[in-house]
């Protein structure tokens, strides 16, 4: 099964009609995983249902890449 694919105004609306600017930031700051398509004025930012759950759930990129590798031994 093909997982669906959100745009950032469709992220607003999954996460309660967030603002615009803080929708960009969670993509900016690499909170939320997404996907850029396109070059320019066609580039588009697409965001994976799943990762609107695991932001939801506390399992961000950053979150999970801390997670791994940590034990030094």
């Amino acid at each position: 099964m093909v997982e669906r694919l959100l745009t950032v105004d469709e992220l607003r609306d999954e996460l309660q009609h967030i603002g615009r600017n803080t929708a960009y930031n969670l993509v900016a700051t690499g909170m939320i995983r997404h996907v850029r398509t396109g070059t320019g004025r066609n580039a588009r930012i697409l965001i994976p249902e799943s990762a609107v759950a695991d932001y939801l759930a506390g399992r961000t990129p950053a979150s999970l890449v801390a997670s791994v590798g940590t034990d030094a031994s």
